[in-house]
Order: structure tokens, then sequence, then C-alpha cells
């Protein structure tokens, strides 16, 4: 995550806090271990999406053939929330269907999969290219999901809350029958 998780406060899930996010929010925070980060500029500048895609390849090539003599996966989630852009950093790598299609074809080898987390996708809505459960029938079918992030929201961007399973605008059950017929 290249400016972290993205939150614009605490919202409201049946009682419960909850992360919540609005675009249209000036108090955006991407939160990464420690390290918080703000707009404009989280890290002094704006970054072009080739410096972005040039960075990650560069990694990957690095990374791959490491993880593959150790045994290691590589669990690639998409961008959280999955925005073009937050504080100057292009989320163009993960941030919808086309995109982790790419990256995963560019990376053949087994340990290079999808960790598919359902909360983003669908913040993503529209955005993302596909609907989580044919993003399930895709990548399960290639064996290409290593690891599933079960959550709902509230609603696609641009303001979401996280919420309880059974309390978000998605029938989790689609989502779990998906897995049934795509297991990983």
């Amino acid at each position: 995550m290249g400016n972290g998780i993205w939150s614009s406060g605490r919202g409201n899930s049946r009682g419960a806090a909850a992360r919540e996010f609005d675009q249209a929010s000036p108090n955006k925070v991407g939160v990464w271990g420690d390290a918080k980060f703000y707009e404009p500029l989280s890290h002094r500048r704006q970054f072009t999406i080739q410096e972005i895609w040039d960075n990650y390849t560069y990694f990957i090539k690095q990374v791959v053939p490491v993880a593959e003599s150790e045994g290691v996966r590589i669990g690639i989630h998409p961008d959280d929330p999955p925005v073009p852009v937050l504080a100057g950093v292009p989320r163009c790598v993960f941030g919808n269907f086309r995109r982790l299609q790419a990256r995963l074809r560019d990376c053949q080898k087994p340990e290079c999969r999808h960790v598919l987390c359902c909360g983003t996708w669908l913040e993503g809505g529209p955005l993302m290219g596909k609907d989580v459960v044919e993003t399930i029938r895709y990548f399960g079918g290639q064996g290409k999901i290593w690891k599933i992030h079960f959550r709902n929201v509230s609603a696609p961007l641009p303001h979401f809350v996280e919420t309880f399973m059974d309390n978000g605008y998605m029938d989790m059950y689609k989502i779990m029958n998906a897995l049934l017929q795509n297991p990983l």
C-alpha cells in the first residue's frame, strides 16, 4: 500500500463502530502501521502512473524468485479503497479487474495470487469492471485466489461504511456459493 488504507472517520453498523470512507470528506487519512498519510500529497509530490507501474515491476521481479525458493506465496490485495488517485499516488496497479488480471498475467508463478477482498471489491462497485462473483469465477477457475477477506459494506463509492455480513448491500450467500463452486 503506497499510502495506506484510507478512511474518513468511524461510521456505525448496528451500534458498532466501523471504518467509513467518504471521498468528499476533508478528514480522509491513510494508515499503514504507524505511518499516517494525508491529502493533498502524502509523499510531498504527485506520482505518475508509469512510476507506480515501474516500481511494481521492479519489486515483483526481485521478490518472486525469493518467494519461489522459500515456498512463500505473494497475495496481491486490491487497492483499498479502489479510487483512481489518493493524495498524489495513483492506485492503478490493482484498482480494478482488468488491472489485476494484467498483473497476475505478468507474474505466472504459482506464488503470485490474488487476495480477494470482497469488501474492497464491493467498495469499488461498477468501477471494478466485474462484480465480486464474476471475479471469483474468473480467478478461482485459474487457481489464482489465495485468500479471502470476507466482508461487506453499506454501498459502493463515493461513500461507504464497513458492515456486518448481513447488513451491507451484497448478499454474502452469493459470494459464499461462488467460492464453493470455485474452490481456492
